[in-house]
């Protein structure tokens, strides 16, 4: 199997960060010197993108030039993950008390960003990228080229709907 080398972007709001977290214990697991994160301050992203030749898991919505060229060069795999845009930006309100101004401009510049690499990009919706269903995840792994037992699936399942049945109790 070659290096994993991943970049998880796209809109806000749109199973980017369940994706990557269902990536990075995957990929924790097969690979003990992943490098994976998320920064808020872009400098610091591309800083970790163009240093680190290893196996390598990031999220950032908004890709800088440095790491467009380098999805562009075939250096690393970008994954885009999408929404209906009047969804994102309602739940940018209402999660994060982004003003309406606010939640279009992220909105516009996290799909400016992903337009960009699109053609080199596998793209997954929100519903997707959000499910519990092992075989869902199982399908988009293996569009991404990782191979992982179905009973680590199922195990990944489970504890993903334990955590959402304890929130959603503790909600009622």
């Amino acid at each position: 199997m070659e290096i994993p080398r991943f970049v998880v972007a796209g809109m806000y709001r749109s199973g980017s960060t369940k994706l990557y977290n269902v990536l990075r214990e995957i990929l924790v697991m097969q690979n003990t010197n992943l490098k994976f994160g998320h920064y808020s301050k872009v400098q610091d992203f591309v800083d970790v993108v163009k240093n680190n030749r290893g196996a390598l898991l990031m999220k950032q919505h908004e890709l800088p030039d440095d790491v467009i060229s380098l999805i562009q060069k075939g250096e690393i795999n970008v994954i885009i993950t999408i929404r209906n845009p009047m969804e994102s930006m309602l739940s940018l309100c209402s999660t994060f008390g982004h003003s309406p101004e606010d939640a279009v401009a992220a909105t516009e510049q996290a799909i400016n960003s992903a337009e960009q690499v699109c053609e080199f990009a596998h793209i997954f919706r929100y519903k997707t990228a959000t499910s519990s269903n092992p075989w869902t995840i199982r399908r988009y792994l293996k569009l991404l080229g990782i191979r992982v037992s179905m009973f680590e699936l199922i195990r990944l399942s489970f504890k993903y709907n334990k955590q959402n049945s304890r929130q959603i109790s503790r909600s009622v």
